[in-house]
């Protein structure tokens, strides 16, 4: 009894960690498409460093509060786009 318990639990883990795969697959898809079909995304500075968003280039990067910001914060969505306006109080 003990060994058919073992071996479903290892079944049941089994049907379980296929079943997370397949969740995280279908939600990068989601999420990949959202992003391409936006005009504007917004996030944090380090936010940008998202996996979803490293494979993006963007025509316009809008920094706001960049007085306050860490410069280095600043170069990751720095890096993906081809125009910056850095918006904040100096």
């Amino acid at each position: 009894n003990s060994r058919t318990r073992y071996a479903e639990r290892r079944v049941a883990q089994t049907n379980i960690r296929q079943l997370r795969k397949e969740i995280r697959s279908r939600e990068e898809k989601v999420v990949e498409e959202l992003l391409q079909t936006r005009d504007i995304v917004l996030c944090t500075n380090v936010g940008a460093s998202s996996y979803f968003l490293k494979k993006l280039e963007f025509d316009l990067i809008v920094i706001d509060e960049a007085a306050q910001a860490l410069e280095a914060s600043c170069w990751i969505p720095i890096l993906h786009g081809k125009r910056l306006v850095l918006a904040g109080d100096h």
